[in-house]
C-alpha cells in the first residue's frame, strides 16, 4: 500500500456526503475502496465475497455477513457493514460473533465506514461466547498514517497469505487484546479509589498537612485545593445526590430504542450519547459541548490517549469516571429537552441504573 495513495483514498471518502445515504453507499463509497487500498481485490468475488451464506448446523435459518475476505478458499476476516456514523450496537456485535462460531475466522471486522472495530473471534462455539475487542479507531477523527498503519498491521491481503503470517497477526491482536484488559482493569481501581476518596476526602487532606511543615489547618488546605482546581472537583463527587457507580457499562437503552453497546468504557458512552445528539442536530450539539470545556475540546490534546474522539464533530470527550460520565449525559440531554429517565445503562454485573 502506498502511503501517498492511502492518503488520497481517505481524504476522499473524508469529503462524500455518506451521513446523508445509506448503507450500500456505506460499502461502496467507503468500506470498498479502503479494502482495495489494503490489497484485497474487490472486484474478485472469491477474494472478497459479499453476502456469503452463514447457516447453523440443523437450522433452517440462513443469514448473510456483508462480506468475508478469502484466503485460498478459506474466510480470513469477516466484515459487518452498517451506515456511515451510525452507532455500532450490542446485537449487530452478537450477530458478527455468531457468524465467527460457525466460520471460525481468523479477524472480523464490524463498521461503519468511519468506525472501524476490529476483534479477535470467540472463544469456543458456546452461544454467549463473545468477541474480544482488541483495537477501534475512527478514520476521521485518526491522523492518516495511523489509519494506514492500523490497516497494513491487520487487514492488509499480504498479512495473511501464509499460515505463519497470519499466526502473527493474530498474536499481535491478542497482545493489543490483553494490554486492552490490563488498562481496562487500572480504570477500574482507579475509579474504585477516587470514588473513595472523594466519599471522603479526609485522607487527601491528611495527606497534604502531613508533608507540610508548618502544618496547615483542614481549611487552609481545602483552599488551597481550590486554587489548583481539585477541591471543587472533590466536593462535586462527594456531594452527588445518586450512588457511587464501581461497575463498568455494558451497555446503555435511550428513549426505550435499541441497545447500545460500550464495551466497559465509560467515555465512549458519552461519546455514544453525543452522536445521538449530533444526528437530531449538530449545531445545537457543537455549542453544548463547547460551553464545557472541562470536558470537551476542539483541539487534540497532547496527551491524546486521555481524550477520545466524538464521531467525525472534531470534538474531543475528556475520559472521566462513572459517576462525571453521568453528570454530563444528564447535562447533554438537559439540553435538548430530554429528561435524564429517557436513558437507562445496563452495568456489567447485570444491574439496570438510571443516568
Amino acid at each position: 500500500m502506498g502511503c501517498v495513495a492511502f492518503e488520497e483514498t481517505l481524504t476522499k471518502i473524508k469529503g462524500l456526503p455518506l451521513g446523508d445515504l445509506d448503507e450500500q453507499s456505506t460499502k461502496l463509497g467507503a468500506i470498498l475502496p479502503l479494502l482495495l487500498q489494503s490489497g484485497w481485490d474487490t472486484a474478485n468475488p472469491t477474494e472478497v465475497r459479499p453476502e456469503l451464506l452463514v447457516q447453523a448446523p440443523k437450522s433452517r435459518q440462513k443469514q448473510w455477513v456483508d462480506y468475508a475476505l478469502m484466503v485460498g478458499g478459506e474466510a480470513r476476516i469477516l466484515v459487518e457493514a452498517k451506515k456511515w456514523n451510525s452507532p455500532l450496537r450490542e446485537g449487530e456485535e452478537n450477530q458478527l460473533a455468531g457468524y465467527c462460531r460457525r466460520i471460525k475466522p481468523n479477524l472480523a471486522v464490524l463498521t461503519s465506514g468511519n468506525r472501524w472495530m476490529l476483534y479477535l473471534p470467540p472463544k469456543g462455539r458456546k452461544n454467549d461466547a463473545k468477541l474480544r475487542l482488541f483495537l477501534e479507531f475512527d478514520i476521521t477523527a485518526l491522523e492518516p498514517d495511523k489509519v494506514q498503519e492500523n490497516f497494513e498491521r491487520f487487514l492488509a491481503r499480504g498479512r495473511f497469505a501464509t499460515k505463519s503470517s497470519s499466526a502473527q497477526v493474530i498474536k499481535d491482536a491478542a497482545g493489543l487484546f490483553a494490554e486492552r484488559e490490563k488498562i481496562d482493569e487500572a480504570f477500574r481501581r482507579m475509579t474504585a479509589a477516587w470514588n473513595g476518596l472523594t466519599d471522603d476526602p479526609q485522607p487527601l487532606f491528611a495527606f497534604i498537612e502531613g508533608i507540610t511543615d508548618p502544618h496547615p489547618d483542614e481549611e487552609q488546605v481545602e483552599q488551597f485545593l481550590e486554587s489548583v482546581g481539585v477541591a471543587s472537583l472533590v466536593h462535586k463527587v462527594a456531594t452527588v445526590a445518586t450512588p457511587t457507580v464501581t461497575s463498568k457499562p455494558h451497555s446503555f437503552t435511550f428513549q426505550k430504542g435499541d441497545e447500545i453497546l460500550v464495551k466497559s468504557h465509560w467515555s465512549r458512552l458519552l461519546v455514544e450519547v453525543c452522536l445521538l445528539m449530533h444526528e437530531r442536530d449538530p449545531d445545537k450539539l457543537r455549542a453544548a459541548l463547547l460551553a464545557m470545556p472541562e470536558w470537551f475540546t476542539e483541539s487534540k490534546p497532547a496527551a491524546g490517549k486521555w481524550y477520545k474522539a466524538i464521531g467525525a464533530t472534531g470534538i474531543y470527550s475528556y475520559y472521566g469516571d462513572g459517576n462525571a460520565v453521568k453528570r454530563r449525559c444528564a447535562a447533554l440531554l438537559g439540553e435538548f429537552g430530554y429528561p435524564p429517565t429517557d436513558l437507562t445503562i445496563k452495568l456489567n454485573n447485570g444491574e439496570v441504573i438510571p443516568l
